[in-house]
């Protein structure tokens, strides 16, 4: 799959495929909490104004993402998804200790949340192959690997 690249910096790149739906975040830093929200509302905006809604973000190089930072991204990124369109959002980490932390407490926070369940769902892989695979599956199939 070809990828389109719409944001380079020293902290990210966000690269996308509009013909899949298809929008993919890969942290090369662990970032500031102001970089975090920047970078996610600039990947939110874009997917939103496309309908993108198979996310892939590789936090991988991140140390982790800081507590307020998860629950900011569930709250005001999540929340507005379009309620119309089916969103799955694919986390690939390190197994190391920090990233599992926050990346299941990301999940954890979806699946409190009824009106989030309904229209995103969260699943967390090692590899990037599974993740793909899992984002392209029909939906039925839809559960994840881990």
């Amino acid at each position: 799959m070809e990828l389109q690249t719409i944001l380079s910096t020293d902290s990210a790149v966000i690269q996308v495929n509009l013909a899949s739906s298809y929008i993919e975040l890969e942290w090369l830093t662990h970032p500031s909490s102001q970089v975090f929200r920047e970078v996610i509302i600039q990947a939110q905006t874009y997917a939103q104004e496309h309908h993108l809604t198979k996310w892939l973000c590789n936090i991988q190089q991140a140390d982790f993402i800081e507590s307020e930072d998860q629950k900011w991204l569930v709250k005001h990124v999540f929340t507005a998804f379009d309620p119309v369109l089916h969103h799955n959002y694919a986390y690939i980490i390190q197994p190391r200790v920090s990233e599992v932390v926050s990346a299941y407490h990301i999940h954890d926070l979806v699946e409190l949340d009824a009106n989030l369940q309904s229209r995103i769902k969260v699943a967390i892989f090692v590899d990037i192959d599974h993740a793909l695979q899992w984002l392209f599956a029909p939906i039925s199939q839809n559960e994840p690997f881990s």
